[in-house]
């Protein structure tokens, strides 16, 4: 029986729990509301219940294990509490659980160790805790198993590597500490594994250079230690890389270099080292690259332009060196570019004024000198542009005026000479003006005081005269 995408409210009819030969019920999102009643249990010939998208509340009943025929039962995406009953446990013939998206909270039952059919159970988005029952490991079936944004705590499982068919391990966004255990290594059919932010600590297993179907490996926000493994990606399947804010070191893994399908790659916030012109390669379809926060030295690499679809370039606090290369400017679909706090020395190179697409312009904390290259106006989508603690020299461009979206503009610690240009004041978005800290003189365009948005004006050790604009 469906009748899924109704308008009903109140309660599940009480007619429905008295077919006793009722097969299937879906009544997906239907306005539902109220309990479930422990006669669903009276269901016995049930082989699938899906009343998901709801406003059910209160607890689920334990009579739900009385439903031994059914392949799937989905709750998700209601109100309901309480703890999830042991009772489920008797459910041998279930092959999909929904649970996620609920108030459900207490510890997982270890009765889900039962459920050896289990293909998927979904636990996202509500508030278990305590550990993850071991029993999991039972559940030689088991392909997907997300349990994002709950507050579950302890270690993973060691028996997680007895689940050989899991494809899909979402487990991020909880209080789970300890090491990676090494048994994970032995499911070799992982395609997505999200540990990020958890309290999860110690080096990576070996057994990780087992994982050549993994497309999805997301580490962020935890404590791990020591050196990626080396064939991480040593089939080149892999699409989404982030290990941001961990305590990694050493070199990038050579498998990278080769890495072709690379998306999305964040290693912000570790300790790595090498040669940045020597460890990374051409992704075509890479989107997103963030490097900051680590000790890459070398040269800027040529070839970034190569990655036709690349719209974040991060490479800031580091040690590279050398000069901004020009091919940058080839890379015309960049949306932001950070090279802040590294060595860089030269010229601003005007190619950059080609990257019409860009909104982020971040080059502060080098060591660039010359003046700030004419053509700025072309940058029209520009909304941050800070070149602050380098060696510029020579006049603000007056055609800053015409980056009408700009709402950051920090030029401070330079040595910029000349007035402030009265065409500043045209900047209607601007909400941080800093311009300290250079060899400014004349007066101070008092249109400056009729910027609304203003909220943070730094001219502090220049030489301008005249009187500070009231905002």
């Amino acid at each position: 029986m469906s009748l899924e995408f109704n308008y009903f409210s109140g309660d599940i009819p009480r007619e429905i729990k008295g077919i006793r030969n009722l097969q299937h019920l879906i009544l997906r999102n239907s306005n539902l509301s109220g309990a479930i009643s422990s006669s669903i249990g009276n269901l016995t010939n049930l082989t699938g219940l899906d009343l998901s998208y709801n406003y059910l509340s209160g607890n689920i009943p334990p009579e739900i294990g009385n439903l031994g025929n059914s392949t799937y039962i989905w709750f998700s995406n209601n109100q309901l509490s309480g703890s999830i009953p042991k009772e489920i446990g008797k459910m041998r013939s279930i092959g999909y659980l929904g649970f996620d998206m609920n108030n459900l909270s207490g510890p997982l039952p270890a009765s889900l160790g039962n459920l050896t059919n289990l293909v998927g159970i979904y636990l996202f988005r509500n508030s278990f805790s305590r550990h993850i029952p071991p029993e999991i490991g039972n559940l030689g079936n088991l392909s997907s198993l997300p349990s994002i944004e709950n507050q579950l705590s302890g270690s993973i499982p060691r028996d997680f590597g007895k689940v050989r068919q899991q494809q899909f391990m979402y487990l991020d966004t909880n209080n789970l500490s300890g090491a990676h255990p090494a048994s994970l290594g032995n499911l070799t059919m992982l395609r997505e594994l999200t540990l990020h932010m958890n309290k999860l600590s110690r080096s990576l297993p070996l057994g990780m250079n087992n994982f050549t179907s993994l497309t999805d490996l997301e580490l962020s926000y935890n404590n791990f230690v020591g050196q990626l493994p080396q064939q991480i990606c040593g089939v080149g399947l892999l699409e989404y890389f982030t290990i941001t804010d961990n305590h990694f070191t050493g070199p990038i893994p050579k498998s990278l270099k080769n890495c072709s399908n690379l998306i999305r790659v964040r290693f912000r916030g570790n300790q790595l080292t090498g040669n940045l012109m020597e460890s990374f390669g051409i992704y075509p379809h890479l989107i997103h690259i963030d490097l900051s926060g680590n000790k890459f030295h070398g040269e800027l690499s040529p070839k970034w332009p190569q990655c036709h679809n690349l719209t974040y370039l991060n490479i800031s606090n580091n040690r590279v060196s050398g000069s901004i290369s020009h091919e940058l400017g080839e890379a015309t679909r960049l949306q932001a570019l950070d090279l802040s706090s590294n060595h860089l020395s030269g010229k601003i190179p005007k190619e950059l004024l080609n990257l019409k697409s860009l909104i982020k312009l971040i080059l502060n904390g080098n060591e660039l000198y010359v003046v700030i290259p004419s053509g700025i106006e072309k940058l029209t989508d520009l909304e941050q542009l800070h070149l602050a603690a380098n060696n510029l020299i020579g006049p603000i461009p007056k055609e800053v005026g015409d980056c009408l979206n700009l709402w950051q503009l920090n030029l401070e610690n330079n040595k910029l000479e000349g007035s402030v240009p009265f065409e500043v004041a045209t900047l209607n978005s601007l909400q941080l003006l800093n311009l300290s800290s250079s060899l400014l003189t004349g007066e101070i365009p008092p249109q400056l005081g009729q910027m609304k948005r203003l909220e943070i004006l730094n001219l502090s050790h220049n030489s301008l005269s005249g009187s500070i604009p009231s905002m």
